[in-house]
């Protein structure tokens, strides 16, 4: 800080304090103390640009923490808000830290696409080490946008991502698409392209440092490639993979929530839709005529209808926001409950990967070739014999 900036504070009634979330390193918190300056910060003046420019660092976005120790502060300011900046009349960015472990943290960015290389680089493995990655398709989904299937994913990605401690990763956007990618504004890439495209994407990002990877589908023409793909990644480099398709997980909730079952650009993902993004569904444009049964017995390219249901049971879109929301708030937490527990497992020390993953890390984190631990680890084997 400079010395008449110190002067300033000094002078006008302004309390410094050692922020406690800078973990003991010489961040400055800063306190307005002078009812004037009180009454002039609520009123959205700030203090002085030199005392702003001697006090903070870059604004808070992300996960990291900087490597110039106190290079930021804040006046009086809250966390903001995921994905949010904060308002900059009313508060001061607070120093960068690395993604939280415990849920009772303020939520930080997540996406990898919206960090910076070296703030990658700080996070990943070392506070990060599960990634999210959305796949989806462009499609004729009734009422709602093209890119239903991507958006979903992506959202839900995001919407747990704090619970798991993941990262989220930008959604690959264009799937197999066989049957409804005639249709207007539909993409198709064939299985054997996508899924050798899938396996490369997850072996580049698990080469990144994640471990766990679980592939967040929102498209169920993808599903037998994506299976493909991420077994040929786990046998060839050992890298926890999953493929989850949220759809199938909230079968036995659609109805229950809805009042009719769920289906292709049916009530599930329109209700899903109608609260993630209610710009992209067009009610005007509603015809029962869109609908189409999904029989076994038929195999039709392409499908003949935008809406597809199964079973007899139409899955016509429920417009009410209301249960929408209830609906997407009941897959939020399933879904987060579920692939939590997944993580949990991947990562607990009874995994023989996983502990051998760990004392590698041991080793680095050391800064030792461990030469010496695997040597009486080899005499100990070789005692047992």
């Amino acid at each position: 800080m400079l010395d008449e900036d110190a002067r300033f504070l000094e002078g006008s009634g302004v309390e410094e304090k050692v922020d406690p979330l800078a973990r003991g390193e010489p961040a400055v918190g800063v306190e307005l103390l002078d009812p004037l300056l009180a009454a002039a910060q609520q009123g959205f003046l700030l203090a002085p640009p030199q005392l702003l420019d001697g006090v903070l660092g870059s604004q808070v976005r992300g996960l990291l923490p900087v490597s110039k120790p106190g290079e930021s502060a804040r006046i009086l300011s809250e966390a903001a808000p995921m994905y949010n900046a904060p308002d900059p009349r009313r508060t001061v960015p607070s120093r960068r830290r690395p993604m939280p472990k415990a849920k009772s943290q303020a939520a930080r960015e997540r996406r990898i696409d919206r960090l910076n290389w070296m703030e990658f680089a700080e996070a990943v493995p070392r506070h990060v080490n599960t990634l999210l990655l959305p796949v989806g398709t462009l499609e004729a989904h009734g009422i709602t946008s093209l890119g239903t299937d991507n958006e979903i994913p992506a959202r839900l990605s995001e919407a747990i991502a704090e619970r798991l401690n993941a990262a989220v990763a930008p959604t690959i956007p264009y799937g197999v698409t066989a049957h409804l990618g005639a249709l207007a504004g539909g993409t198709h890439v064939a299985a054997p392209a996508f899924t050798d495209y899938v396996t490369a994407v997850i072996r580049a990002l698990a080469h990144q440092g994640f471990q766990n990877i679980i592939v967040m589908n929102g498209h169920g023409g993808n599903t037998e490639a994506l299976r493909e793909a991420t077994r040929r990644v786990h046998e060839e480099i050992g890298v926890y993979v999953a493929v989850f398709n949220w759809w199938t997980e909230m079968k036995p909730f659609v109805e229950e929530s809805l009042g009719v079952p769920g289906g292709h650009a049916g009530a599930d993902e329109t209700a899903a839709m109608l609260t993630i993004a209610p710009e992209q569904v067009f009610p005007d444009l509603w015809d029962p005529s869109l609908a189409f049964e999904h029989r076994d017995s038929l195999t039709a390219f392409p499908a003949p209808g935008s809406l597809l249901y199964y079973g007899g049971k139409r899955s016509d879109p429920v417009l009410d926001e209301r249960k929408a929301a209830r609906f997407w708030e009941r897959v939020v937490e399933h879904v987060g409950e579920i692939l939590e527990d997944l993580v949990a497992r991947w990562n607990r020390e009874g995994m023989p990967a996983t502990q051998r993953r760990r004392a590698t890390e041991d080793r680095a984190r050391r800064g030792g070739n461990g030469k010496g631990a695997e040597a009486a680890n080899s005499k100990a084997a070789r005692g047992k014999k």
